[in-house]
C-alpha cells in the first residue's frame, strides 16, 4: 500500500502546548466565508466551576420553555419582553421541526426568554455556554449583540457580563438559521432529510471570578514500564479584572477509584503577578505512583479538584474527571497503556423518532449501556461530536471512542452542492478547522476518546491537511484519522491511522503489510435499503449475521487491521408531527425507541471476547470432569477476573480460569452426574462491570432428536376416489382432495378438521435492493408474489406400493415443469417439484454502478391454510447455542400470527418487544424466515395443523394473507440485497435467468392434538 510511515506519537505535550499560543485559528465571522485569516488561540470553553466565592449558585440552566417565532420581524431582539405577538412556547433543548414548527429555508427563526441572574453575580464574570445550536446562531442579551457562532454540533460561549442587568429581568434572544456553510459541510439537513434547526443541546449561564481558570485539561504519561505515571495539568488563568492580581495559586486534590484519596506532590502551584487582561499558561507535572489504568475493560476514573486562590482566599473550585491512559501508534498497531487493542465497533448517530438529533442525557447513557452490554468496545461518533453526556457515559462504562468532526461528504458526489463548488478552496478552511478544534477543546481530557476523526467520506485537500496539522498541535496525544471518500482504495491522508469503508470480504486479505493501523471505519452495513425485502421478511435481519461473523473473524486475525465499526447503531427514522416519516431507515441493532432487534444478539456473540472453542463435548467417563478449551480475546482482562458459572440439571457451580488476554486456555467442570448422554451444559461468563459477557449451551455426547416425537398413526389401507372434479386420497385419519383439472390441493383434513386449502404454488422471489437514500417511509408494500396463471397440461394418478402418486405437468406464466405428489399409507405428503424459469427478469439496480443480473431471493413452494392455523412452531439448526427468548432466530419456539395491534401512530412508543411488532402479515416473529429447519408446524388453537419435516437444508416463512395463512417451504433462501453488505454472502448468490432450474422436495404431514 502506498502509505507514508508514521512516527510514534509522543505522549508528552510540553513542546506542543507552547505552540498553541501561535495556533492558527480563524475568527468566527458573521459572513460565511473566511476572507481574513487571523492568528488566534483555540476557542475558549471555560470550565464551569462547582463553587465560586460570593455565590451559592454558580450555574443557571436556561433549559425549559422558551418563546419561538418561525418568521420573526426584523429587529425582534430589541424587544425587552418575551411575550411579543407571533411567538409560541417551545421546549429547549430540542429541534423546532420535531415540535411542529416550519421555518422557511435560509430564514432565521427567533428564540426569546427572560431570566434573572443572582444579585451576587454582579461582582463576577458571567459566561453563556451553548453546547450546540444548529447551525447559525446570533445571540443578543437585552437587545445588545453578544456574538455569533456558525456550527451545529459543537459548543461555544460568550462573555455577557457587560450586557446584563444585575438587579432585574434580562432577556436573551437568538436568531437561529438552519442553513449555513456549516450545515452544508456537515451534510446535516441533507442527511436527516429535515431541518435540524434549534437550540439542540444544553444552554446555561455560569459565574466565574474575575481571576478565573480559563482552561484546565490533563494528560497522563507513563514511565517505560507502565507502572508509574506523570499527571500533566494544562492550565490557563485569565485575569478579567481591571487591576493586577498578586499571590495567585491553585491547590490540587486527587481522588482515585472508590473515592480513595491520593497523596500528590506538588499539590500547589503558584503564579507570579498577573496583570489586568493577561492570560497565563502553565503545565504542572504531578508524579503518581502505580495509578489504576483506565481502559475499556477497566474504566477506573480519578477526580482532580482544583481550588483557585488569591490573597489567601478561595475564588473558585473546579473538578475534572479523567483516567490514566496513554495512546500510541507503534508500527501497524494501536496501543493503549502498552497493550495492542482490537476495536470491536459500531457507528452511532444521535437519533430518536421524536427528538431527531437532539437527545436527552438519559438516552445518551442508555445508548452507552446497550452498546457495552453487546460486547462492543468502540464507538465511532458519526458524523459529528455527540453531546458530552454520551462521552461522560463512555468514560464511566468503558468504551473507546473515535470522535468525529462535523464534516461529512466534503467534496463527495452525494452532496449535490459540491458538484458546483471547489471544496478545496481556502474560503472553506475556517468552517473546517473551527468545529474540529472546538471538538478537541471540549473533550481532550476524556480518557474514552482515543482517536480524533477529521471527517467522514470526504476528499483529502489542503484544508484537511491544515486541519490535521492544527488538530495535532492542539492535542498530539491521540492519533488522527480521516474517513476518505474513496471507500475501497488506499487512504490518501497522512494521518496516523488509515481508513477504509466497506472493504469487502477480501479487505482483511489486502492489508498484509500496512505501515500504519488500518481501521474499517464502516463495514458490514446492516440491511437497510432492501426495503421491500425487510418489510416482507424481518428474518432478513437475522441472516445478516452470517456475513458479519466471517468478516470479523478475518479482521481479528490480521494484526494490521485495527478493527472497525459496523454501520450503524440505531435506526435513523424520524416521525415528524406533520405525519411525514423520513430517514435512511432501520439500519441499527437498536430501533429508535432503543428496543433490541435481531442483530443486537449477533453483535454480542460475534464480538464476544470469550470464545468456547470446544463445540461439542464427548461423553466423559463416569464422575470425570469435563475440560473445555477457551480463547480469551480481551485486550486487558485475564479470565481470572471473570465470574464463570456452569449448570447441568441440578448440579451447578463457579469456577475460575487463569487465561491471559489474547491467549488460549482450559477450564475444568467438576461434574458428578451420571447418564450425561444427550444432556446440555450451560456456561455463563459475567463481567465484573455487571453484565453478562456470553452464554453457551453445549451438548454432551449425542444430541437430542431433532424431529418431533409425535408420529402419525399408520394405515395399511389407502383409498383412492376419482370423480369429474376431484381426486380424493384417504389414508388413516387424513383425507386429501385434489382438483381433477389443475392437480392442486383443494382441501386436506384430519379427523374432520380442514388444515390445508391450497397448494403447492411455486414462488420465485427476486432480489430487489435499493439505493442509499433517506427515502424510508411507512407504506412500503411487501413482496410475496407467487407464480401466476397455473395451467395443468396433464394430471395422472398412480397407485404405488407405499400409497398414491399424483403427477402434474403444467406451466405458470413464469415457469413450466412438474409436481410429483406422493401420499403414503400413513397419510404423509411428499412433493417433488422441478421447473424451468420462463418469466421475465429485471436487472437489479445496485446502490451505485451499472445494472446487475437478476438474482433469486427465495425459491420454494407455498401452501395455504385456514386463518385459524395461526400458531407457528419450529426447531432449526441455529449458529448460536443460546438466544434470548424473544429472538426471531432462536433455535426453537412458538409464535402467534398476531400478539399486538398493528402500529397506527408511529409517534407512540410501542410497549412491547420488537419481535411482536406487527403488520397485516403478522408479527415480526411469526412472518420471519426460519432458516435451516429440522421441522416447522402451523396449528390452530385446538392443535390441528400441518408439520414440515426437513434435514436443516430448508427454510420456512409464514404470513397472513387476507383470510388465510400462507406457508413457504424454501429450498433456497438468502438475505436481502443491501449493496453494502450483500457481498459478504456472495458465495451463495443464485442467478435468475431464462431456464433457471427451480426444484426441491417437501415433506408434509397433517397433525392433530393426540400426536
Amino acid at each position: 500500500m502506498d502509505e507514508k510511515p508514521q512516527e510514534k506519537i509522543s505522549p508528552s505535550i510540553r513542546t506542543s502546548f507552547l505552540l498553541i499560543i501561535a495556533l492558527t485559528f480563524l475568527t468566527a465571522k458573521t459572513a460565511q466565508t473566511a476572507s481574513n485569516q487571523d492568528l488566534l488561540e483555540p476557542p475558549r470553553l471555560t470550565p464551569a466551576p462547582t463553587s465560586v466565592a460570593g455565590t451559592d449558585q454558580p450555574k443557571m440552566s436556561l433549559n425549559g420553555t422558551w418563546r419561538f417565532n418561525p418568521s420573526p420581524s426584523d429587529g425582534f431582539w430589541k424587544n425587552t419582553t418575551a411575550n411579543s405577538s407571533g411567538f409560541s412556547d417551545i421546549e429547549v433543548p430540542a429541534m423546532w421541526a420535531m415540535q411542529g414548527f416550519e421555518v422557511e429555508k435560509d430564514k432565521a427563526a427567533a428564540y426569546l426568554r427572560e431570566f434573572v441572574v443572582p444579585f451576587e453575580w454582579k461582582s463576577h464574570r458571567v459566561k453563556l455556554r451553548c453546547d450546540a445550536v444548529y447551525s447559525d446562531a446570533t445571540v443578543w442579551i437585552n437587545g445588545q449583540r453578544a456574538g455569533q457562532h456558525i456550527g451545529g454540533f459543537t459548543p461555544f460561549e460568550f462573555d455577557i457580563t457587560e450586557l446584563l442587568k444585575a438587579d432585574g429581568k434580562n432577556t436573551i434572544a437568538l436568531a437561529v438559521k438552519n442553513e449555513s456553510l456549516a450545515d452544508i459541510l456537515a451534510s446535516g439537513t441533507q442527511y436527516a432529510d429535515h431541518q435540524l434547526g434549534g437550540i439542540t443541546r444544553q444552554i446555561y449561564l455560569f459565574a466565574v471570578p474575575n481571576l478565573n481558570i480559563a482552561s484546565m485539561h490533563v494528560n497522563t504519561v507513563f514511565d517505560q514500564d507502565y507502572n508509574d505515571a506523570t499527571l500533566e495539568v494544562l492550565l490557563e488563568l485569565s485575569n478579567e479584572s481591571d487591576h493586577e492580581i498578586e499571590k495567585a495559586g491553585i491547590e490540587f486534590q486527587l481522588t482515585g477509584p472508590k473515592k480513595k484519596r491520593v497523596s500528590i506532590d506538588p499539590a500547589t502551584v503558584s503564579f507570579a503577578n498577573i496583570a489586568a487582561g493577561d492570560k497565563i499558561k502553565k503545565i504542572v507535572k504531578i508524579p503518581v505512583s502505580q495509578p489504576k489504568k483506565w481502559d475499556a475493560e477497566h474504566p477506573d476514573l480519578y477526580l482532580l479538584k482544583a481550588r483557585l486562590k488569591a490573597q489567601d482566599k478561595i475564588l473558585e473550585t473546579l473538578q475534572l474527571r479523567f483516567g490514566f491512559r496513554q495512546v500510541e501508534v507503534q508500527g501497524n498497531q494501536l496501543f493503549v497503556n502498552n497493550h495492542p487493542v482490537k476495536l470491536r465497533g459500531i457507528c452511532r448517530h444521535e437519533t430518536h423518532p421524536l427528538r431527531s438529533r437532539s437527545l436527552t442525557p438519559d438516552l445518551s447513557r442508555k445508548d452507552a449501556e446497550l452498546f457495552r452490554n453487546a460486547n462492543i468496545n468502540y464507538i465511532r461518533t458519526s458524523h459529528y461530536p455527540p453531546a458530552e453526556d454520551f462521552i461522560n457515559a463512555c468514560d464511566e462504562l468503558g468504551l473507546f471512542v473515535e470522535e468525529e468532526a462535523p464534516l461529512c461528504w466534503v467534496g463527495h458526489g452525494a452532496n449535490k452542492t459540491w458538484q458546483q463548488w471547489d471544496y478545496s478552496s481556502s474560503e472553506y478552511l475556517q468552517t473546517i478547522v473551527q468545529p474540529t478544534l472546538e471538538m478537541i477543546q471540549r473533550d481532550r481530557s476524556h480518557p474514552c476518546v482515543i482517536i480524533w476523526s477529521l471527517a467522514n467520506e470526504s476528499l483529502w485537500s489542503p484544508n484537511f491537511e491544515k486541519s490535521f496539522e492544527l488538530a495535532h498541535r492542539l492535542d498530539p496525544t491521540r492519533p488522527k484519522s480521516f474517513h476518505d471518500q474513496t471507500w475501497n482504495s488506499d487512504n490518501p491522508s497522512n494521518t496516523q491511522i488509515a481508513n477504509q469503508h466497506y472493504p469487502g470480504t477480501n479487505g482483511p486479505d489486502n492489508i498484509d503489510s500496512p505501515t500504519r493501523p488500518i481501521l474499517f471505519g464502516e463495514y458490514c452495513h446492516l440491511e437497510t435499503y432492501s426495503r421491500r425485502e425487510i418489510v416482507t421478511d424481518p428474518g432478513v435481519r437475522n441472516e445478516w449475521s452470517r456475513g458479519f461473523y466471517t468478516m470479523w473473524e478475518k479482521m481479528y486475525a490480521k494484526q494490521g487491521c485495527l478493527g472497525g465499526a459496523v454501520w450503524s447503531g440505531i435506526d435513523d427514522i424520524f416521525h415528524l408531527p406533520s405525519g411525514r416519516t423520513t430517514g435512511y431507515g432501520p439500519w441499527g441493532p437498536l430501533d429508535g425507541w432503543r428496543r433490541t432487534k435481531p442483530e443486537y444478539w449477533h453483535f454480542k456473540k460475534v464480538y464476544s471476547p470469550i470464545k468456547v472453542v470446544t463445540k461439542s463435548i464427548p461423553l466423559p467417563a463416569e464422575s470425570k470432569p469435563i475440560k473445555l478449551k477457551i480463547e480469551n480475546r480481551h485486550d486487558f482482562t485475564n479470565l481470572n477476573e471473570i465470574t464463570i458459572e456452569w449448570k447441568l440439571e441440578r448440579q451447578s457451580g463457579r469456577i475460575s480460569a487463569d487465561i491471559p488476554p489474547h491467549s488460549l486456555g482450559t477450564i475444568t467442570i467438576p461434574l458428578k452426574n451420571k447418564n450425561l448422554d444427550g444432556k446440555k451444559l450451560s456456561l455463563q461468563f459475567f463481567s465484573p462491570r455487571g453484565f453478562t459477557i456470553d452464554t453457551y449451551l453445549l451438548p454432551i455426547g449425542n444430541p437430542s432428536p431433532t424431529i418431533p416425537q409425535s408420529k402419525p398413526a399408520k394405515s395399511d389401507k389407502i383409498e383412492l376416489i376419482h370423480d369429474d372434479k376431484s381426486i380424493t386420497v384417504k389414508a388413516g385419519e387424513s383425507v386429501w382432495t385434489f382438483d381433477h383439472d389443475t392437480g392442486q390441493i383443494k382441501n386436506a383434513e384430519i379427523r374432520g378438521q380442514t388444515v390445508l386449502t391450497s397448494g403447492p404454488t411455486l414462488m420465485v422471489l427476486p432480489l430487489t435492493g435499493g439505493k442509499c437514500e433517506p427515502t424510508y417511509r411507512r407504506d412500503i408494500p411487501p413482496l410475496n408474489d407467487t407464480c401466476t396463471q397455473w395451467k395443468a397440461a396433464n394430471v395422472t394418478t398412480t397407485r404405488t406400493p407405499d400409497g398414491v402418486e399424483i403427477k402434474v405437468d403444467g406451466q405458470y406464466k413464469q415457469a413450466s415443469g412438474t409436481y410429483k405428489m406422493r401420499i403414503d399409507n400413513a397419510g404423509r405428503l411428499t412433493v417433488d417439484y422441478s421447473f424451468k424459469y420462463t418469466g421475465e427478469t429485471e436487472p437489479l439496480q445496485p446502490m451505485w454502478g451499472p445494472l446487475e443480473p437478476a438474482r433469486i431471493r427465495q425459491m420454494g413452494i407455498v401452501f395455504d391454510l385456514p386463518k385459524t392455523c395461526d400458531t407457528l412452531a419450529w426447531k432449526r439448526n441455529a449458529p448460536w447455542t443460546v438466544y434470548p427468548k424473544d429472538h426471531i432466530g432462536r433455535p426453537e419456539g412458538n409464535a402467534k400470527a398476531f400478539a399486538t395491534a398493528p402500529i397506527t401512530d408511529p409517534r407512540i412508543r410501542p410497549q412491547w418487544l420488537w419481535s411482536l411488532d406487527s403488520s397485516a402479515l403478522g408479527t415480526n416473529d411469526f412472518r420471519s424466515t426460519k432458516r435451516n429447519i429440522f421441522w416447522a408446524s402451523l396449528k390452530n388453537s385446538h392443535g390441528f395443523g400441518i408439520l414440515i419435516n426437513s434435514d436443516s437444508s430448508q427454510s420456512t416463512r409464514s404470513w397472513v394473507d387476507d383470510d388465510s395463512i400462507r406457508l413457504l417451504v424454501a429450498d433456497y433462501s438468502t438475505a436481502g440485497r443491501d449493496a453494502t453488505s450483500f457481498g459478504h454472502l456472495a458465495a451463495e448468490q443464485r442467478p435468475l435467468t431464462k431456464n433457471s432450474t427451480l426444484q426441491g422436495t417437501v415433506n408434509l404431514q397433517l397433525i392433530h392434538p393426540a400426536r
